[in-house]
């Protein structure tokens, strides 16, 4: 017996055969958070700036957190065709946030899901999903947001031939947040690319986002803060603790890289974020705690009134904390909505001020 004759979600949709392909990039979509470049398909860094900081950084710039794609259509169907090097399974991630696509109908003020489109186990260099079904009757509205742990080397949207489709802009006439940081920042280990908490936040303040996440690989080079210092944002998120290799190694970059940023945006309202895994050492991220506070602290007797910090070790309510996370520091959609819910709070304050 077949799960698609049990449950009859699970069974292939009409294809869409003969319908209307929309290659990305394209003049009828609008693209966010990543660039396309011929023969590599979609990046987060131009491929000049990451060769600067690391090899490591070169290839996680192909990982597409943060990217979206953001269309209007009267079409009652779609369907996704995806092309990527190979797929990097996780343990601990489901590939529909590792390697899935999110679809979300704008409507309003709020954004809503309509799908997720993920690649089966087998999958190692693309997949081409089954259509599913789309309210039509006129234009509406629709963002997809790209894979959080994988790359994506072509990516194609199918509707319904006849149907109409254009770009739209959903954020605010003002520059993105600029996100700079570990694994968690790249969004590990979220169940879908949305649920990310820079996704959360633009879900909720309609501002775009950068997300400069590089798992494992954030460790505050010099060649990095030149590149997050040149890059225009309206606030900057400053969170690579977990990368440092140790304590001396974040003391000797966290205040060097903070300065260097400084130096091209010196009014940029900056939050300063310490691990949300506190708990699991407390001894060696105290310390590290300790020297992110007086990076902050320097900053404030410096004069400077855009500065902020976020206490990783009160992210979450201290009653749930153990259920935030899949394996103790990577947060999974729970502890997510609590670091959302922490940015947009001093992000409005920051802003208004």
């Amino acid at each position: 017996m077949e799960i698609k004759n049990i449950d009859k979600n699970f069974a292939a949709q009409p294809d869409l055969e003969g319908g209307e392909v929309i290659t990305v990039p394209s003049d009828k979509v609008s693209l966010f958070g990543v660039k396309y470049y011929k023969d590599l398909g979609f990046l987060r860094m131009p491929c000049e700036d990451s060769a600067k900081v690391t090899p490591n950084i070169s290839y996680l710039s192909g990982h597409t957190a943060g990217g979206r794609v953001a269309f209007m259509c009267d079409s009652s169907r779609i369907r996704i065709n995806v092309s990527y090097p190979t797929l990097e399974k996780m343990y601990h991630m489901p590939l529909t946030g590792q390697a899935g696509f999110s679809l979300l109908e704008v409507k309003g003020e709020k954004e809503y899901l309509r799908y997720s489109f993920a690649p089966n186990f087998g999958s190692e260099d693309g997949y081409i999903s089954t259509s599913r079904k789309l309210p039509g009757r006129g234009m509406r509205k629709y963002i997809l947001y790209f894979p959080l742990y994988n790359k994506v080397k072509e990516l194609e949207i199918v509707i319904e031939k006849g149907s109409s489709i254009k770009p739209f802009n959903p954020y605010k006439e003002t520059l993105p947040f600029l996100y700079y940081g570990s694994s968690i920042t790249q969004g590990g280990c979220a169940s879908r690319p949305d649920n990310a908490y820079q996704s959360i936040v633009t879900k909720i303040n309609h501002i775009d986002h950068i997300n400069l996440g590089f798992t494992g690989n954030c460790k505050g080079e010099k060649e990095m803060a030149e590149f997050v210092a040149k890059t225009p944002c309206s606030l900057f998120i400053y969170a690579y603790d977990n990368n440092a290799p140790t304590p001396e190694h974040l003391k000797q970059t966290h205040e060097e890289f903070f300065k260097i940023f400084r130096k091209h945006q010196p009014n940029t309202p900056v939050i300063f974020v310490s691990a949300t895994n506190y708990g699991e050492n407390s001894k060696q991220y105290k310390k590290r705690r300790d020297i992110i506070i007086e990076t902050y602290n320097n900053a404030l007797k410096a004069g400077d009134k855009n500065v902020y910090f976020l206490d990783g070790k009160t992210m979450y309510p201290s009653s749930m904390r153990e259920s935030c996370s899949v394996d103790g520091a990577h947060p999974n959609d729970l502890g997510f909505y609590f670091i959302a819910r922490q940015i947009l709070k001093i992000s409005k304050k920051a802003l208004n001020q």
